[in-house]
């Protein structure tokens, strides 16, 4: 089993810590840090499209929300469904915060819409000719 060092512990008694847990938590932390990062990204894409793109807008508004609630779901629980479906990730988000399933029943309708723009974004219809 691997070890590694923790901290700077000058005239202290080392302290170790298995290397699969720390390789793991550092992923982690990376890897929340992108998907906050990837969130705000697309929230400000979703901003500027109201004003040079708006076709883009519910794509990008509907990434902005998905990658957040995921970020929220790694940071509490350490793990999130792997899923684009906005409804499956809410139902998560409502385990953990009675605000997150109000909003959903309040706004579902919207939050349909923006689902709908992604998958048609993603996967183009063929046309019908």
């Amino acid at each position: 089993m691997g070890f590694v060092k923790a901290g700077n512990n000058f005239g202290k008694r080392h302290q170790f810590i298995d290397y699969k847990i720390y390789k793991s938590f550092v992923y982690h932390t990376i890897f929340m840090e992108f998907l906050r990062e990837n969130a705000e990204y697309f929230e400000r894409k979703a901003i500027e499209a109201l004003k040079e793109k708006p076709r883009f807008v519910l794509l990008f508004a509907e990434q902005a929300i998905q990658l957040y609630i995921k970020y929220i779901l790694a940071k509490e629980l350490d793990d999130y469904p792997k899923t684009h479906k906005l409804r499956v990730l809410f139902e998560e988000l409502s385990k953990i915060s009675k605000e997150a399933k109000d909003f959903y029943e309040n706004y579902a309708d919207y939050i349909d819409l923006l689902e709908e723009a992604y998958i048609n974004y993603k996967i183009p219809r063929k046309r019908i000719q």
